[in-house]
């Protein structure tokens, strides 16, 4: 769970590969990874995994075609060994400060990163599309709700504006679930219009925490989620860690609502889009 409303960045194409990767199973799973296959070959968008297991551990499994390494979580030094390889692919620390318990029998990680320019269009200019931007009569309400964003590749960064505090964790519900033409279809009226190109200033690290039920009898794992996120007029920017880890005594998970998206502080909902679907997640308070 997410202990507290703040602002964040995570990768669910990530957090999907890896549990693919741990032996779960079903239709989301089936599309991150042929999403993982088409971005291959982009190069502003980057994926590395490793799963690193207990030196005291027998197990034999293979997990997908991740690069495994035998680690002793109790020993500092070989810790430093998943720093190591954080920096090397992240080219930092991503905030991760040896954060495994010492009872950690394996450790599935990632490292997500994107980093892309506006679309500029005929007139030389970036430009963005704007959702419900019209004040069509007094009693009614439209502004803008939704925010797009296309990068110099096929993406394109979705803002949900905090206009309606009341629609807004229903419109994210479907944007993460079921995609942005889902997320568009349920305004309504909607009208919508392209013009100049003005990113929001967003500047952001951020950790989070969240339990995670592997639908196969393999293990419960717990999440933990390091981003750093920035956007500019210039473009975007996001480094994402995922980990997947899980101790000799997880027990299994207590079913729990995530409330965490239900803050009335004003905040931007964010989600970096590729063929329709959701690679990267946040929210941003100002």
């Amino acid at each position: 769970m997410l202990r507290k409303a703040s602002s964040w960045v995570s990768s669910p194409l990530a957090v999907h590969l890896l549990l693919g990767a741990a032996g779960a199973s079903g239709p989301s799973i089936d599309k991150y990874a042929q999403l993982s296959k088409l971005l291959a070959k982009d190069e502003g968008n980057t994926l590395r995994s490793r799963v690193f297991i207990a030196s005291s551990s027998e197990e034999q499994r293979k997990y997908g075609d991740l690069e495994s390494q035998h680690v002793d979580f109790r020993n500092d030094a070989d810790s430093n060994t998943i720093s190591d390889w954080i920096i090397q692919h992240a080219e930092e620390t991503m905030g991760f400060k040896n954060d495994f318990p010492m009872e950690t029998r394996i450790a599935l990680t990632n490292i997500h990163r994107f980093k892309d320019t506006w679309k500029e269009f005929n007139n030389g200019s970036p430009c963005m599309k704007l959702y419900n931007s019209f004040n069509y009569t007094q009693d009614v309400k439209y502004e803008t709700r939704m925010l797009e964003l296309p990068t110099s590749g096929d993406f394109k960064l979705v803002l949900l504006v905090p206009n309606e505090t009341d629609v807004l964790p229903e419109l994210f519900s479907k944007l993460r679930n079921e995609g942005l033409e889902a997320a568009a279809s349920c305004l309504q009226p909607m009208f919508t219009t392209t013009t100049r190109l003005e990113a929001p200033s967003i500047s952001l690290c951020s950790k989070i925490i969240r339990e995670q039920e592997i639908d196969t009898k393999s293990f419960t794992a717990t999440g933990l989620h390091y981003g750093n996120m920035k956007v500019s007029d210039e473009g975007i920017d996001i480094n994402v860690l995922t980990c997947l880890y899980s101790t000799v005594d997880s027990a299994p998970i207590k079913k729990e609502e995530d409330t965490s998206f239900l803050e009335k502080r004003p905040c931007f909902f964010m989600a970096l889009i590729f063929k329709d679907t959701p690679i990267f997640l946040g929210q941003y308070y100002p």
